[in-house]
């Protein structure tokens, strides 16, 4: 018996109807998963039951995909541990460079404006939401409140003295 899927979800709707014998029609091989990992376990269930793959109505040999599958598998953890690999050596590098004194690491830090403490003192004395200075700063909301929040609490333990407005 011919059994045609369409899709993963049809596979899925399917899979426990394939019997010894039958026959799987399917219009892509990602019919049968959406990694290699599912496509490889769908071949295997399908070389257990003894049922047989078409792609397009053109009969595949399933030991030759899972071949197919597995050397693509074996490239791209390859390719991802040379990936990690240049990624360390880079942070290695830009760290290196950093103890020797010629290059940063990490992201840019802010630069804060001279009168940013100033600024929130006048927005908290005259009601203005301090998202309107973010804002105008360009600034990132957490970056921002961070810093905010920050020369707040000096304020509070009376750290800083209020600049009147000024």
């Amino acid at each position: 018996m011919k059994v045609y899927v369409l899709d993963r979800n049809d596979y899925q709707l399917k899979e426990n109807e394939l019997q010894e014998g039958d026959c799987l029609n399917i219009e892509k091989l990602s019919a049968l998963g959406n990694c290699l990992s599912e496509m490889s376990n769908a071949l295997l269930c399908l070389i257990d039951r003894n049922v047989s793959l078409s792609l397009n109505d053109k009969v595949a040999d399933i030991q030759f995909l899972l071949t197919i599958l597995n050397e693509i598998n074996s490239i791209q953890l390859q390719e991802k541990e040379m990936y990690q690999k240049n990624r360390m050596e880079g942070i290695r590098r830009a760290l290196e460079k950093k103890k020797s004194g010629e290059g940063t690491y990490g992201r840019p830090r802010v630069i804060i404006p001279d009168d940013f403490k100033k600024q929130i003192l006048l927005c908290r004395s005259r009601n203005i939401p301090l998202d309107v200075y973010r804002r105008k700063l360009k600034m990132k909301r957490s970056t921002f409140y961070k810093y905010a929040r920050e020369y707040e609490n000096q304020i509070e333990k009376g750290e800083m003295y209020k600049c009147n407005g000024e």
